[in-house]
């Protein structure tokens, strides 16, 4: 009876840990990305209908994000492995989380444009006495307009002298301002720009802040999202992380080539955008994909600007060379 009593319980055992043990082995064999809907989540639509070849039963898994904060604290986790990030976000939590998250490379560079109803305005200097409605104050497109202002001769503030940045009218209003005259010129990053000029009225786009930045700065792009990995997940699966970083690399080529079909698999994934918004956008973007040993240069020369605008929004100093993941 005794003997009974344990193969029955050995029995139930067996069958009450199997599934730990298969669901233990799934999370092993998953590289799981987060990022926020909407545009910055679009060549991944090409990795989640083309599933990368990352090593022997390692599967690709996207998790889309409602804000940066759900997708850092995704990478943070203790389980947590890839995200996309702003580069200041990424800058700032790596040197005050000690570490604990790693730039593998630069996802996108600034696309932020001014736009106006105003045909004639194409150079900065013109901006002079003008109120731009503006967003993300602290990021990086934000440090790197004030600085592209003071190359120009402007002054950030109030008077006929100066150019004034009003943050109140969120991205999303910022058509409906400019069609309404609530603002005059809006500092609008994409897919906000393509959707102000789908809806016309007379909208138009009149400064590019990267070609801007290029004109002083040797023809650099500036940086503005950044593939991060959690150090820890990347130190012991560098192989796979490497894989996945050249099948993104491959992504942002075909996505930038095949706008519309990018959109359409955009839309179909539902990353948060309709496919016409999409097939618009690509060209204004700015996708990339430059790994961080390669990066190193152009992000700390954004990240200086930064630094010297606003030291807090990147932790307060620049991120050592342990912050640039060397595959």
């Amino acid at each position: 009876m005794k003997n009974n009593l344990n193969k029955i319980c050995t029995f139930f055992l067996f069958f009450a840990l199997v599934p730990c043990m298969f669901a233990s082995g799934k999370k092993d064999k998953e590289l799981k990305v987060a990022v926020k809907k909407g545009g910055d989540a679009v060549p991944f639509a090409y990795l989640c209908e083309n599933k990368p070849k990352l090593g022997k039963d390692i599967q690709f898994t996207l998790s889309v994000c409602n804000d940066y904060e759900e997708v850092l604290a995704q990478v943070m986790d203790e389980d947590g492995q890839l995200g996309l990030l702003p580069l200041e976000a990424a800058a700032k939590t790596f040197t005050l989380a000690g570490g604990k998250v790693v730039m593998l490379g630069v996802c996108e560079n600034g696309n932020v444009y001014l736009l106006s109803k105003n045909a004639g305005l194409s150079a900065l200097t013109q901006l002079k006495g003008k109120t731009l409605a503006a967003v993300h104050e602290g990021s990086v497109s934000d440090s790197v307009i004030r600085y592209l202002l003071k190359k120009a001769g402007l002054s950030v503030g109030e008077g006929q002298d100066s150019v004034k940045l009003d943050y109140s009218i969120p991205a999303s209003g910022m058509t409906a301002a400019l069609h309404s005259g609530d603002a005059l010129y809006a500092l609008m990053p994409e897919p906000y720009a393509t959707v102000a000029e789908i809806k016309g009225q007379g909208i138009v786009r009149n400064i590019d802040f990267q070609k801007e930045y290029a004109a002083v700065e040797d023809g650099a792009a500036f940086p503005a999202y950044v593939l991060v990995a959690n150090a820890a997940y990347v130190e012991l699966n560098g192989e796979y992380v490497r894989a996945f970083a050249d099948a993104y690399k491959k992504a942002v080529s075909w996505t930038n080539g095949k706008a519309f079909r990018a959109a359409v698999l955009a839309q179909k994934y539902e990353l948060g955008m309709m496919a016409p918004v999409v097939a618009n956008s690509i060209p204004h973007a700015s996708y990339t994909w430059l790994y961080a040993a390669e990066a190193r240069n152009v992000v700390e020369a954004v990240l200086k600007i930064c630094l010297d605008a606003n030291p807090d929004s990147i932790g307060g100093r620049l991120p050592d060379e342990t912050f640039y993941y060397v595959f």
